[in-house]
């Protein structure tokens, strides 16, 4: 499995968020941390635009929702999700 296969860390999370999340990799690279909403159950819902600049929400698995988020930092709210 490519997820498996990724350097642990930032890069494996990436494609387990892109893979759980079924984001084109646009955007997935596109992703800022304002687009990244923590939900009262542990997912986050995240708010990615597509082609033709279409807005779609996704939910993603509290697990990797958890390290996701964990990952931030202080990272403003206009900084990349892809740290």
């Amino acid at each position: 499995m490519l997820i498996r296969a990724a350097k642990p860390g930032r890069d494996q999370l990436m494609l387990e968020t892109g893979y759980f999340g079924g984001l084109r990799v646009s955007e997935l690279v596109s992703l800022i941390w304002s687009q990244v909403i923590r939900r009262d159950n542990g997912e986050a819902q995240l708010e990615v635009i597509g082609k033709g600049d279409k807005v779609r929400q996704v939910l993603i698995p509290a697990q990797i929702a958890g390290r996701l988020l964990a990952s931030r930092g202080d990272a403003p709210a206009s900084a990349p999700a892809r740290q």
